[in-house]
């Protein structure tokens, strides 16, 4: 069974013991937080974050920071917990189905961006694959000041085009 739910304590506290490597990595060369710390602040900024549950065990977290209500500006964050990999097929096919609006998020905004550590193959394929633009240049970011790609996206090719 998968859910798509709002964030709960125990969905949080779950991905922080569960954290995929790649995402504790991008979490601290970002903000130099560790798990648990990096999902309760994101949730804090946020106005929505949607827990994605399968079979019962927490696979991410995903969620959306407004920035700007000029523009309608939303950074997008997402993380990761190993049990992704033992539910990828019935992930990619939630994702599939959900992909144009992305549980809400995409039609609440309109434009999104954040950053993706250059080191972290999997999103940076996965975010292209979701409709984001992924710059190919990188620059340094975060408090490690590590190679990350801007990540952009659009609502329409007109927001685009004069963004």
């Amino acid at each position: 069974m998968i859910e798509v739910i709002n964030t709960e304590r125990h969905h949080v506290e779950a991905l922080a013991a569960t954290m995929r490597k790649e995402d504790r990595e991008e979490v601290m060369a970002s903000s130099g937080s560790l798990p648990l710390e990096a999902i309760e602040h994101s949730i804090s900024l946020s106005n929505m974050s949607k827990a994605i549950v399968i079979d019962g065990e927490v696979i991410g977290i995903m969620g959306v920071n407004p920035v700007s209500v000029i523009g309608n500006v939303g950074c997008f964050w997402w993380l990761s917990s190993d049990n992704l990999d033992k539910y990828k097929l019935s992930f990619m096919k939630l994702l599939r189905d959900n992909q144009k609006e992305l549980f809400g998020i995409k039609d609440s905004f309109g434009f999104l961006m954040n950053y993706v550590d250059a080191r972290y193959d999997k999103s940076i394929k996965w975010l292209k694959w979701l409709g984001f633009y992924v710059s190919q240049e990188t620059i340094p970011h975060g408090k490690a000041g590590l190679p990350f790609h801007a990540v952009m996206w659009w609502k329409t090719a007109e927001d685009a085009l004069n963004g």
